[in-house]
Formats: C-alpha cells, structure tokens, sequence
C-alpha cells in the first residue's frame, strides 16, 4: 500500500470495498443516533464518500482530509452545506482555526485513527472542536491474526477514550468486509465529550 493517499484519490469512488464500508458506517451511525440538523465533521474524510450521506441529513459537515487530490475530488463533487478543507488536525490547526472549538455536534472518523500517527494527540485535538455533550465517532479495523499490532481492538478505544475524558457510549464490532476466510471486522467505538 502506497504511504501516500494521493495515489488513491483517482480510483477512490470506484472502489466497490471502498463504497460498501461507507455504507455500512452510516448505517450503523443511523442505528446509533439521529444526526439530523447536526453540525458535523467528517475527519479523514477522503473522496467524501461518507460526506455524502451525512450532508442528506445534518445541517452542515465539514470535511477535513490531509490528501490535497483526495480533498480536490470531494471539492469536485460541490455539495451543498459542506466545506472542504485539506490540513492535519494538530497545534498549527487549533491555533489557526480558534472559530472551530467547541463547534461540532459531532466528529466522525472513519476508517481512519488506525492510521495516524499520533491517535491520543489527535483524539484530544478533535475533542476540544466537540460541544460539550458533542459525540465522536470512529469505525476502524480490528488487529488480524496477520498483523495484530495495525487497528483497535475494544479495549484500546475504550482506554482511549477513557483517557481522553470521553464517557464510552459504544465500543463494539459493527459489522465485517471480505469474504471468509479473510473477512475483516469493522469496530465502532462512541464517545461523548
């Protein structure tokens, strides 16, 4: 897998997998909670794909994704209430961005904090833009037999979280992608500022 996520952005809203998963993390958020007339981010958000389905029912998404041709395809797309913005959540970002605190009903991540660098420093960033009582969501690949140290298993979102100061709302497997026997599961972990 390439270490960039511009090589993907040409390809992305071809990708059948690609497509599924988003399918199902809005479905399984719908289970959860009500996101209408929310004011949400989409951290991570990629090609929008997720955006997408958001903005059917929240008042206003703001999709955040440090890929500029990831960012550039979603720009593309001109979605109506949803603001594109190509940048890393860190320092640099609060402090540019001193408009976004306390700003979002909630923030969703998806398919994304497996792959960061620094999840417990940018899991703080992205909680000080929540309102207070504000959810983060994030759906991400459980470890495999094959590499058991990529993604989360229960217990790291919930120590996560808890860290954080975010009371676990869910931690739980929401549903899998692939066909036995290299079927993936999917993780879905909710906490509320």
């Amino acid at each position: 897998m390439s270490e960039n996520w511009d090589d993907y952005a040409d390809n992305w809203n071809d990708n059948d997998d690609v497509i599924a998963y988003s399918h199902h993390a809005f479905e399984a958020l719908n289970r959860f909670t009500d996101i209408n007339d929310l004011i949400i981010m989409d951290f991570g958000c990629g090609t929008g794909l997720l955006t997408e389905q958001l903005i059917s029912k929240a008042t206003s998404v703001i999709a955040i994704d440090p890929s500029c041709k990831m960012t550039d395809v979603l720009k593309a797309k001109s979605l109506k209430n949803v603001t594109v913005m190509t940048s890393l959540i860190d320092d640099q970002f609060l402090q540019k961005h001193t408009e976004l605190k306390d700003s979002f009903d909630m923030i969703v991540a998806s398919s994304v904090c497996a792959f960061l660098p620094d999840y417990p420093a940018t899991l703080k960033h992205l909680i000080s833009l929540l309102k207070p009582g504000g959810l983060f969501v994030q759906w991400d690949w459980m470890p495999t037999k094959e590499d058991p140290n990529f993604g989360f298993t229960l217990d790291k979102i919930i120590k996560a979280y808890n860290k954080a100061k975010l009371t676990v709302l869910i931690a739980e497997n929401v549903f899998s992608m692939g066909e036995s026997p290299s079927t993936m599961q999917v993780v879905m972990g909710v906490g509320k500022r």
